[in-house]
């Protein structure tokens, strides 16, 4: 009985448009700064994750592999990003 209260509970409110869960810790456009950066030979995971106001395993959580997964790019300084200074 309990169970079936909760259930409906949880229907109504994906209807009234709640979602259940913690929010998600990074954006799609915080990733795509991410990725920019990581592609930068100077920037490190742990300032890229500092940047990001993230821990360095969140930022590893969503881009698994780090700076591994961009292959041969990585480390070709194609874009020049400003950070600002915090």
């Amino acid at each position: 009985m309990i169970r079936e209260r909760v259930r409906a509970g949880v229907k109504a409110a994906r209807e009234r448009g709640r979602l259940n869960g913690r929010p998600r810790a990074l954006s799609e456009e915080d990733l795509a700064v991410a990725r920019v950066l990581l592609r930068n030979q100077d920037s490190t995971v742990a300032d890229v994750a500092a940047h990001l106001n993230v821990s360095v395993p969140t930022l590893y959580r969503y881009l698994p592999g780090g700076r591994a997964q961009f292959g041969a790019q990585a480390g070709r300084n194609r874009y020049l990003i400003l950070m600002p200074a915090t």
